[in-house]
């Protein structure tokens, strides 16, 4: 029958299924490089303890055993299986999964079937790498003030304490309640998306994200972050997402009450503030007046003309109003008008007193030291 010659080849990869997911696929695939066609073909992929075993496709595939049954495979061709299986974390468990071409009919020129070896091309191993990544998130004040900002810092760590962790990635997708304004990935964070492409963290290592984001006046204000992806097995899901949420403050009422007056009888007055919110505080302020005293009360006592400015605050939310105090302390002329004299036919007659007019409304009243009279002003 004569001796034929068949060059095998087994190349062997993982993959992981959805991040947070205990799912593996191993796929191999045997070529014959010939030049003839091979006959009785196997290879034996049994799993180690860190899988179990959930089904297989492309081939006969004997779990038990871990016996893939090719039979011949013909000169130039190339066969594929893949199984199914779930991770078994544990630390002392084996996560290297070795496959050897064990059988074939034809002589290999460059390995030996069977034979054990980890360093021929009739042999292959895949491995899955084994991290645990966190996430961990907080807000710069949880009781903002509506139309302020605040600040989102996320926080990735890989606290394994001997692998790197690669291709991590991390969604953060602002809720309704904020509007984006900036981040400090460098470009790593699309705010469209919520995509933070994190790339890669050395054991013990961790990354960090600012997002800088405006409070809106309502919506939903429970932002959460979660890792998505990472090229190895996270062992820790429970970790993976982390959420923070605020408690707007609506800011108080502010009223600096009416216009006044300050003249020559009225040096001094006090200001009328107020707020319906409960719980406030008042603190007023003037660039052109003075206050007295009680700038940090509702009424405090002014003694200048000027505009001055009531901040009203509760936790941190503040509004302001403003107030103009006027004056008028100009002294009024007065004219007690011309001599006149009383005689035998005139026995009463009328003074005829006059002044400037200022700013506020005049009065008049006369006075003598010898007798008084009832005078009319005309």
């Amino acid at each position: 029958g004569g001796i034929f010659t068949s060059d095998l080849e087994l190349n062997k990869s993982v993959s992981y299924g959805t991040f947070g997911s205990n799912q593996v696929t191993f796929t191999l695939t045997v070529t014959n490089d010939g030049p003839n066609d091979a006959a009785n073909v196997s290879v034996d992929d049994d799993l180690p303890n860190g899988y179990s075993y959930q089904s297989h496709s492309g081939g006969s595939y004997d779990s038990g055993t871990g016996i893939w049954d090719i039979g011949t495979l013909v000169n130039g061709a190339s066969t594929t299986l893949t199984i199914e299986a779930t991770i078994n974390y544990s630390l002392f468990n084996d996560y290297e999964n070795y496959a050897e071409i064990v059988t074939s009919a034809s002589i290999d020129p460059d390995s030996t079937p069977g034979n054990g070896s980890t360093n021929e091309d009739d042999d292959d191993t895949a491995e899955i790498g084994i991290v645990n990544l966190a996430i961990s998130k907080v807000v710069d004040d949880s009781t903002p003030c509506y139309d302020t900002n605040v600040v989102f810092t996320i926080t990735v760590d890989n606290n394994s304490l001997f692998f790197g962790a690669t291709g991590i990635e991390v969604t953060d997708v602002l809720p309704s309640g904020y509007t984006y304004l900036s981040d400090n990935s460098g470009g790593d964070y699309n705010s469209t998306s919520g995509l933070w492409q994190v790339g890669s963290i050395g054991a013990g290592g961790s990354s960090e994200l600012e997002i800088t984001a405006a409070v809106e006046s309502s919506g939903n204000y429970t932002n959460t972050a979660a890792i998505t992806a990472s090229d190895q097995f996270d062992y820790t899901s429970g970790n993976n997402s982390a959420s923070q949420s605020v408690t707007p403050q609506s800011d108080p009422d502010a009223e600096a009450g009416p216009t006044a007056e300050l003249n020559c009888n009225v040096s001094s007055l006090n200001l009328s503030g107020s707020s319906t919110t409960p719980g406030v505080t008042f603190a007023w302020t003037t660039a052109d007046g003075n206050i007295v005293s009680g700038a940090n009360t509702a009424t405090p006592t002014v003694d200048a003309a000027g505009t001055y400015t009531l901040t009203v605050d509760v936790n941190g939310c503040t509004a302001t109003d403003t107030v103009v105090i006027t004056e008028d302390v100009l002294a009024p002329t007065a004219e007690a008008g011309a001599t006149a004299e009383l005689n035998c036919n005139v026995l009463t007659l009328t003074l005829y007193g006059s002044s400037s007019v200022g700013q506020g409304a005049l009065s008049y009243a006369w006075t003598t030291a010898d007798e008084t009279k009832n005078t009319r002003h005309k």
